[in-house]
């Protein structure tokens, strides 16, 4: 290739670095090997080479190719090629385009009804509608018990009708004594009948119930089937029963009893995940009631999803488990303010990592529960985050005193309330070093600088603003100070201004997907490969 080539289009003759020069400046062509090609075709070429080659890397790095080439539209257009290709973030069948479901869908919960907890071939049966309570736990193969209920002999129907039963009983029995020694048997036998009936009335009133049977059998799967599963070495075929059982417990039993069993289970699956169709779904379901339990025990719930999510970046877990674990998950535990603090705290781990914001974007596109968590349709919010993160030297400081929005996100009641209010938090200061008072809570956030529920994005608007703040907060120093602050935001909105970056570092170790099965044609595809289909398809791509 030396110099004097003749362009393809325009026939005119030039050196070879002028003509890559002249090709994509006069016609907007690429020169790729010894052909010159539109740019679209060449990123089409290196998308199909980066799904054969299970490359996630190389996906973000044909994001930033796409972003070149079209800001506005192409990374859409790369997504519409790996959906094609069937890349697993899309989860499109290679063959025939169906939808494809990670693994297996999430089984629904286990049937109950009246105290019985059944399904798969497992059950567990408590029986309190006598006066005495039985207890029936068995398996596809065997009875683990069935007798009285341990710790528990008699129901609540049966205590309640103990003492008023026995008094009744001797009152009968009273009276017939007293008529067969001619006595009198009116008086002392309606006094009994009337002890029996008041205590009757106020056992049933004020005598405390136990838990409901329900209850108890979910309780009773945990701690007399789940061990015995877990003893057998965790059988695959009892993981769908498992999963239902986890997905029944949400909200429901002892959280405490369970979650030894839970994390060894956890333990046990977490390898497994990447290769065995069945262990993604056990696996999710695990890790929703681990969080669900720790949210009724006052514990900080966000802090799990928040370690699946690094384990799925570290490459322990399919990346696939994120969007499996956070589709369709409702629960009291999603609050805006536990949804701003999980988007934090994600993004923190990850820009410590050393990702950038184009990566982030990348993977929120092949995880879309994670992307709206993330935000993704807001780059610039995200910019600004990283901005943030890499801000050790903390310039604020020379206004005053502030805490970042990272840092705030990592109490759980105070981030869940300051967050909820303000998601799109960047810097918050106090007035006089007080931080828990909202009337002295300075909020630094992307569109302005809140104080005392007013927006203020210019430092006249702090003029306009003291007829709505409270009279303590009209001292000069106090006006002052908002005004640095607002200063501040608008040196910090222009320092964090900046392009989107792709990087690909550290995403080289994700597991890219589990085993997906085509409910249609039953096509498998495993982690990393793509079938000859893709590559058809491929070449058929405009």
């Amino acid at each position: 290739m030396g110099p004097g080539m003749r362009c393809p289009r325009c026939s005119i003759e030039l050196p070879f670095r002028d003509l890559v020069r002249h090709l994509w400046l006069a016609h907007g062509l690429l020169f790729d090997g010894s052909r010159a090609r539109p740019p679209w075709a060449v990123l089409r070429d290196q998308v199909a080479a980066t799904v054969g080659g299970g490359d996630l890397a190389g996906v973000v790095r044909c994001y930033d190719l796409a972003s070149r080439l079209d800001p506005l539209r192409g990374p859409a257009r790369v997504q519409t090629l790996l959906a094609r290709l069937g890349w697993p973030g899309t989860r499109h069948c290679p063959r025939c385009q169906t939808p494809l479901a990670p693994s297996l869908p999430l089984p629904p919960p286990l049937e109950q009804a009246h105290g019985r907890l059944f399904g798969d071939g497992f059950a567990v049966d408590v029986d309190d509608t006598r006066l005495t309570s039985r207890l029936i736990v068995t398996t596809p193969t065997a009875t683990l018990w069935c007798g009285p209920e341990p710790g528990r002999r008699w129901s609540d129907r049966g205590r309640r009708l103990l003492v008023p039963g026995v008094l009744l009983a001797v009152a009968v029995v009273l009276a017939l004594v007293l008529r067969a020694c001619s006595l009198p048997a009116e008086v002392p036998t309606s006094l009994l009948l009337s002890a029996a009936l008041g205590c009757y009335v106020l056992l049933r009133l004020g005598w405390p119930t136990e838990s409901p049977p329900e209850e108890r059998a979910i309780d009773y799967a945990w701690t007399w089937l789940v061990p015995q599963l877990q003893a057998g070495g965790w059988p695959a075929e009892a993981w769908k029963f498992i999963a239902r059982l986890a997905r029944t417990s949400a909200g429901r039993g002892h959280g405490p009893r369970r979650e030894v069993a839970l994390r060894d289970l956890v333990r046990h699956l977490e390898p497994l995940s990447d290769r065995e169709p069945g262990a993604l779904p056990v696996l999710t379901a695990a890790w929703r009631l681990l969080a669900e339990d720790a949210l009724t025990q006052r514990r900080d719930p966000i802090r799990l999803v928040l370690e699946v999510v690094q384990r799925a970046l570290s490459g322990e877990v399919p990346w696939l488990a994120v969007g499996l674990l956070l589709e369709g998950w409702e629960s009291p535990i999603w609050t805006p303010g536990n949804l701003a603090r999980l988007r934090l705290l994600v993004c923190e781990y990850a820009f410590a990592e050393g990702l950038q914001v184009g990566d982030l974007i990348a993977l929120g596109h092949l995880c879309p529960s994670l992307g709206e968590v993330l935000r993704i349709d807001s780059p610039t919010s995200l910019v600004r985050l990283r901005w943030l993160s890499q801000a050790h030297d903390r310039p604020w400081e020379n206004v005053g005193p502030g805490v970042t929005a990272y840092e705030i996100a990592g109490y759980p009641d105070l981030g869940a309330s300051v967050l909820g209010r303000d998601p799109d938090l960047l810097l918050a200061a106090g007035l006089n070093g007080a931080w828990h008072s909202d009337a002295a809570l300075i909020r630094i956030c992307e569109q302005g600088v809140i104080f005392a529920d007013t927006l203020m994005s210019e430092p006249r608007d702090v003029a306009r603003a003291i007829p709505r703040l409270p009279p303590e907060s009209r001292s000069p120093a106090v006006l002052q100070t908002l005004e640095a602050w607002i200063r501040y935001h608008a040196l910090l909105v222009r320092s964090a201004e900046g392009p989107v970056s792709y990087s690909g570092a550290g995403l080289s170790r994700l597991k890219v997907c589990s085993t997906l099965v085509c409910s249609r044609c039953q096509l498998r595809r495993d982690a990393g490969r793509v079938s000859a289909a893709a590559g058809r398809a491929a070449e058929a791509l405009p």
